[in-house]
């Protein structure tokens, strides 16, 4: 794989600083925390659309999408982006939400690039 450029540092700063400015870390303590219900229907009688909850949860699944998104169309680099991110940890916590909404919505490629990205580390980091 070709050596991390300039373009990939910059882009993963960006991101870095989205993280940091749309509270995204907080989004995820959160989902960490006793508050987060990890079942999605329990989830949803207790945070429906438009709640705080519901809203910290897209927070989480949006970002991570959108950095999916990057990966999966190779416009940063994977080594650099993986050392950073280590991102089965939040694919875990939110999976049960990502794929009820899924299914909810009749959306099957809802979160598809999360998913994928959080798999493919998972397979890379174990080979």
């Amino acid at each position: 794989m070709a050596k991390p450029t300039a373009q990939d540092a910059q882009i993963l700063l960006q991101l870095a600083t989205w993280y940091t400015e749309s509270q995204v870390g907080e989004a995820i303590n959160w989902a960490r925390s006793d508050a987060f219900k990890a079942d999605y229907a329990e989830f949803t009688r207790q945070f429906p659309s438009g709640s705080d909850g519901r809203m910290l949860l897209n927070r989480i699944l949006g970002y991570y999408e959108t950095v999916g998104t990057l990966w999966k169309n190779r416009l940063i680099d994977e080594d650099l982006l993986f050392d950073w991110l280590w991102v089965p940890s939040i694919w875990d916590v939110v999976k049960n939400h990502a794929l009820g909404m899924r299914t909810e919505f009749a959306i099957s490629g809802l979160w598809g690039n999360f998913e994928a990205m959080a798999e493919h580390q998972r397979v890379a980091a174990a080979g």
